[in-house]
């Protein structure tokens, strides 16, 4: 038992340190232009931005660790916190459907004798609230767009398919989470096809799946208060992020209005996520920075604090895993030597 452990966390170490290799080969692929951007802005307004980009963090990470202990997982708030903070940032960089960020969320969690099941089923609720925001902004943001000026046809057409794409997930989200007897369909049809595809069974894993969903909306609804307060740590979390944008345009020149400024990072974050390139790079400074050029931001200021953002905001937390990871591997170890 205590070999199988051992080579369990050899294997997540090792998984760990090649994550950082990657994320440090990303960020030294960009370091020339980051470090120009870095010497045109005010680094007074980068403190702030960096203060709430760590409130950011916090009120995310928090929230799922609400989630998780709602659905009855044993660890503590502070290391299922954490396990979220390393999983959200490597996703963040390393955007590959999710694959890779909840790979390791689950290898973490594992450490704690947490199972794939409930990995699965907390993840859901806590991306499914917490993307709640952004949802309801995206349309929104898109009106305000083209209410304030001219936009060429092939933006509202990829807009529109954006918010369609979006809209769909938002809708099926809803329905599985809401609706129990609707989830009984799709298992049928996950299972049928696993069984064709993959020559395995998944019907009585996809059962307790099911019956895990049901209990973790059951437990909210019996507690309101807990569902009110993950949303409001959701919505902090949002305006922690906006804030820290504000900084941005700050630190590199004159402020942008609020209403721009939302417009432009909402639509740019949710282009970003469609985008299968690493933490969408590109995509995502790119349609930030042409949103905010449609809406009147000078065109260089705009490249600049969207390439600005990716550093603080995305780049600069991956560098936190491996101190992170140091911290839940001894809890873990402890842990074990508790129960053994």
């Amino acid at each position: 038992m205590e070999m199988t452990v051992r080579l369990q966390n050899r294997f997540v170490t090792a998984f760990i340190i090649l994550i950082s290799v990657i994320g440090i080969i990303l960020i030294a692929s960009d370091w020339q232009e980051m470090r120009q951007v870095l010497f045109n802005a005010d680094w007074r307004q980068l403190l702030a931005v960096l203060l709430f980009t760590i409130f950011s963090y916090a009120f995310y990470s928090y929230a799922y660790a609400v989630v998780a202990r709602t659905l009855g997982i044993g660890m503590r708030k502070r290391e299922l916190a954490e396990v979220c903070f390393i999983s959200t940032v490597v996703n963040h960089v390393l955007t590959s459907g999710g694959v890779v960020g909840y790979s390791l969320r689950y290898m973490l969690m594992k450490m704690y004798h947490v199972s794939l099941r409930d990995v699965l089923t907390s993840s859901f609720l806590h991306y499914y609230l917490t993307s709640l925001d952004m949802l309801t902004f995206l349309p929104i943001s898109i009106l305000y767009l083209m209410h304030q000026t001219y936009v060429p046809r092939g933006v509202i057409i990829a807009l529109g398919v954006m918010t369609l794409i979006f809209g769909l997930f938002l809708v099926l989200g809803t329905v599985l989470v809401i609706f129990p007897s609707r989830r009984r369909p799709l298992i049928d049809l996950v299972t049928r096809y696993g069984q064709k595809i993959l020559r395995r069974e998944w019907l009585s894993w996809l059962v307790q799946l099911d019956e895990t969903l049901t209990y973790g909306t059951q437990a909210f609804r019996q507690r309101p208060l807990t569902l009110v307060w993950v949303m409001l740590l959701t919505l902090l979390d949002f305006f922690s992020s906006i804030i820290a944008m504000v900084f941005v345009f700050e630190a590199l020149g004159p402020p942008v209005e609020a209403g721009a400024l939302i417009t432009g990072y909402v639509i740019g974050i949710m282009a970003g996520l469609l985008s299968m390139v690493p933490g969408g790079l590109g995509v995502q400074e790119g349609s930030m920075a042409s949103i905010y050029a449609l809406l009147g931001v000078p065109l260089r200021q705009a490249v600049l604090a969207a390439i600005l953002f990716r550093l603080l905001y995305y780049l600069l937390p991956y560098l936190l895993i491996l101190p992170f990871y140091n911290r839940l591997l001894i809890k873990a170890k402890q842990q074990v030597a508790i129960e053994s």
